[in-house]
């Protein structure tokens, strides 16, 4: 009986994403918790969300994700119970960090190489972030919705995150390094923003981990984190938008 089911199972599965795939191209669960949504969640869609959708359930606590497998093109709606957030409140850079920066031994720029920042973070990895993917934050980036943070030696890209910028939020989507402290410096300097008032007054850092803490992250459930991130956006939009982005000080 087990390997009958075993084979059913082996049997269903690619059937099912053959179906969504070719037979109903037109179902796109573009909002979460929507009836279409609901009915592919643990399959995933094929066809890209727009970015309004993207901005929309982020609103919501939901990340669009990429989903590797071997049918073809797919996406779904990641969300995490809990995020953890750092505000202008309670942003700090570690002590052991200080040391670091104030030898200047790396530049840190913003909204530069973004595309080089995103493959730098694929490689040696698999997971969520697919070329298609990526592809479809790209697009985004044309809009002013997706943002990097750099460091580089000598004009060399060594380290980055990017992530998304709605409204004042800076939402993480992934970081690297090529050399020790070139990620955590960059991610330095954002809190630095933060904590200063900046052009971001909020960095979504996702899944929660006992590193965010020491920057000062704080837990909040996803109706806290959607609310927080709509105050932020409506704030920002009533000051008249991005404030100019400070140097960082790190001499302090």
């Amino acid at each position: 009986m087990a390997g009958v089911l075993n084979v059913f199972k082996r049997v269903l599965r690619p059937t099912a994403f053959v179906v969504m795939r070719y037979l109903l191209p037109r179902i796109n669960p573009a909002i979460v918790g929507s009836w279409t949504e609901s009915i592919v969640r643990r399959l995933g869609f094929s066809q890209p969300p727009t970015p309004t959708d993207i901005v929309v359930n982020y609103l919501r606590g939901f990340v669009l994700f990429g989903r590797d497998n071997p049918y073809g093109t797919w996406f779904h709606w990641h969300g995490v119970p809990a995020r953890y957030v750092i505000t202008s409140a309670t942003a700090i850079v570690p002590n052991r960090l200080r040391p670091v920066q104030r030898r200047g031994e790396l530049e840190v720029r913003y909204d530069q190489d973004i595309e080089a920042i995103m493959h730098c973070c694929q490689e040696g990895r698999t997971g969520w972030l697919t070329p298609e993917l990526v592809n479809v934050y790209l697009e985004m980036q044309e809009l002013c919705l997706i943002v990097s943070v750099g460091t580089y030696r000598e004009g060399r890209l060594v380290g980055g995150l990017w992530g998304l910028d709605i409204g004042g939020v800076f939402g993480i989507m992934s970081m690297f390094h090529l050399e020790s402290h070139a990620g955590t410096l960059a991610l330095a300097a954002l809190v630095e923003i933060v904590a200063h008032q900046g052009r971001w007054s909020v960095i979504d850092c996702g899944a929660g981990g006992p590193h965010w803490k020491r920057y000062g992250a704080t837990e909040l459930s996803r109706q806290q984190f959607s609310a927080l991130v709509t105050k932020t956006m409506l704030r920002a939009r009533l000051n008249g938008g991005k404030a100019t982005l400070p140097k960082p000080d790190w001499g302090a």
